[in-house]
């Protein structure tokens, strides 16, 4: 008779994120989640397989719980440009500290070079994308989505870019560098 599981594959999955954010994907290992979860090895590899199985899956259960957000309407109560924004830093906690903004790359490293990674990564910048055209819909309510799509795709790529920018020269906290810079950008963009 099998045992029960203790814990669900979606808590061995959130806790293999963790693991796969601090130590990149390369330098993870099944032990470092056995660790996190007190599941053995062995019973890791009887539930996802392999480690490569584990990050895939891994990978695909963060763009999941993305999905639930995106679906999820914006609250017509709040400034939604203020709400963007916040959501944007929320967004960027996996990346707080220049540590993690490094092994970070490591699976974008992945996702370049493994077909079924970037799929999951054009996922993922797919559901930021669409994630912005809420708020910006929100912002702009007789705008038609055509036309703010280009504007969800500048702004996930600006916000790409002020998190590298703050891991080269960045004074202050993450959040608030990322902060200033997207109201720098939406003030340019919307004024």
């Amino acid at each position: 008779m099998a045992r029960p599981k203790l814990l669900s594959d979606d808590e061995v999955l959130d806790a293999a994120l963790d693991v796969i954010r601090e130590r990149g994907p390369e330098r993870f290992t099944l032990a470092d989640v056995s660790g996190a979860v007190a599941l053995s090895p062995a019973t890791l590899i009887q539930r996802f397989g392999s480690k490569a199985a584990l990050l895939q899956r891994a990978i695909g259960h963060a763009n999941r719980q993305l999905d639930q957000v995106v679906a999820q309407p914006v609250d017509s109560g709040r400034d939604p440009r203020r709400s963007l924004i916040k959501w944007l830093v929320e967004l960027s906690h996996p990346f707080r500290t220049r540590e993690l903004i490094a092994a970070h790359l490591q699976v974008l490293q992945q996702d370049l070079l493994d077909s079924g990674m970037r799929l999951h990564a054009r996922r993922h910048s797919e559901l930021v994308q669409t994630r912005i055209g809420s708020y910006l819909e929100a912002m702009f309510a007789k705008t038609a989505r055509a036309k703010l799509t280009p504007l969800a795709v500048t702004i996930e790529a600006h916000w790409h870019g002020l998190i590298l920018q703050w891991a080269i020269a960045g004074r202050g906290g993450l959040n608030e560098w990322l902060g200033r810079g997207l109201e720098r950008l939406l003030s340019s963009l919307f004024g």
